[in-house]
């Protein structure tokens, strides 16, 4: 089994790869790249069935209860809690005594209070979920608890904002998401039983829609939900009330799962951050496992190749890779108005026999030269010479053979590898 290697250590390998040697006036310098280059990135989703409420229509200093977390990938506990008096806060929120965060409250301007908090990946199953409050003078509360599942691991809050108003029936907020394919949020405190039943905006799912008892006066209406929001920038999270009264909305972004943040989230194979797609990370850009990534992991990989630009051309490849490598192909392409000239100077192996060549294919006026080899081992260096003419016959020199490309393809016996690299003038 091959090891896995951080980002740095990727990143090292990487600069290794590109050191080149330069005896002549062209050399290789490396082109590659695994993967795409775009992160892959998904928005959270609530898990149906996962909606407890626990409430009240009288004073108390918190609420406890037991809460089932239903299995799921890369959770979000998220807890809202609704009072009628705007005078209490909540002072803390635990689940299975682990803390819980908090993301947005709002008080109201005489009559209700909304707060939102959360948690990252709590335990599947059950246990106590526990809020505790500043004051017991609450009249009436209620506190809901919900999960969330496809939620980024590291830094999942984006862009929080809340509102207050003492009348009306639309409660509504403006957010500005600081992200795309990320999920809202957020819930409604109205005053009075008659505030309930509400309708959410066009835009969002509801998830609770409730009242603590039948006053008008001194239970609430409560609500809450969440909706996506595909692309960052101002949107409206809203709901209309049953009755126009007192009331207060909060809403929180929150992101989802995202290739590139060095946790391996669901849906990925594997994430190495910084070091996702480069030479040897193991891990693709779009957070896949390169399908060579034992082989990868465990070798070096390391060529050196020069041209002299003589009469005839002649090349000498250097296998440096680490032992165990070897090449198996070498497919040099010319660059733009360059040919093989078979006719005055066929390719030729000068020297390096021993490396295994095995064959080659090429014919008068192709821009591709492809040699095949059984055991081109590490430390071994093949030379071979052939013609090869710029437009009118002449011989080209190094900046007009520069961009001309060698393709390699590496084993170790169990897997290989094909790299790019293209030919640079070094004066």
């Amino acid at each position: 089994m091959a090891r896995t290697r951080g980002p740095l250590e990727a990143i090292s390998r990487w600069r290794d790869l590109q050191r080149w040697t330069a005896i002549a006036s062209v050399a290789i310098t490396w082109l590659v790249t695994l993967g795409s280059t775009t992160p892959a990135v998904a928005a959270p989703a609530f898990v149906a069935g996962s909606v407890t409420q626990n409430t009240s229509s009288s004073d108390r200093s918190g609420a406890s209860f037991n809460y089932s977390v239903p299995s799921s990938d890369d959770r979000l506990l998220v807890v809202m809690v609704h009072f009628r008096n705007d005078g209490p806060s909540v002072t803390s929120v635990t689940y299975g005594g682990a803390p819980l965060a908090l993301a947005v409250a709002q008080d109201g301007d005489d009559h209700t209070h909304t707060e939102l908090w959360y948690l990252l990946n709590p335990p599947i199953g059950t246990a106590s979920l526990s809020a505790s409050y500043s004051s017991s003078n609450t009249d009436a509360d209620a506190v809901v608890a919900m999960t969330y599942q496809g939620v980024a691991q590291i830094n999942p809050l984006g862009a929080t904002d809340s509102a207050v108003d003492g009348s009306g029936t639309n409660a509504s907020v403006s957010i500005t998401t600081l992200y795309d394919d990320t999920l809202v949020i957020g819930g409604v405190t109205g005053r009075g039983a008659d505030t309930q039943p509400a309708t959410p905006g066009s835009n969002t799912t509801e998830r609770y829609d409730a009242q603590t008892g039948s006053s008008n006066n001194n239970d609430i209406g409560f609500f809450g939900g969440d909706e996506s929001a595909p692309t960052a920038g101002s949107r409206t999270f809203n709901w209309t009330m049953g009755a126009s009264d007192d009331w207060t909305i909060v809403a929180a972004e929150f992101r989802g799962t995202s290739c590139g943040n060095g946790v391996i989230e669901s849906g990925e194979s594997c994430d190495m951050g910084g070091g996702n797609g480069a030479f040897g990370s193991c891990c693709n850009a779009d957070c896949s496992a390169a399908p060579t990534c034992d082989f990868l992991c465990d070798d070096t990989l390391q060529v050196n190749a020069t041209r002299n630009g003589d009469f005839p051309d002649e090349f000498s490849i250097t296998n440096a890779s680490s032992s165990g490598v070897e090449i198996t192909q070498l497919v040099l392409d010319l660059t733009t108005d360059l040919t093989f000239d078979e006719g005055d100077s066929a390719f030729d192996v000068v020297s390096g026999g021993g490396a295994g060549f095995a064959s080659h294919s090429v014919s008068n006026g192709d821009t591709r030269l492809t040699m095949n080899f059984n055991s081109f081992d590490t430390g071994d260096t093949f030379v071979f010479s052939i013609d090869t003419d710029i437009d009118g016959g002449s011989t080209p020199d190094g900046g007009e053979f520069a961009g001309s490309t060698l393709t390699v393809v590496f084993a170790d016996g169990s897997s290989s590898v094909q790299a790019v690299g293209s030919f640079v003038d070094q004066g």
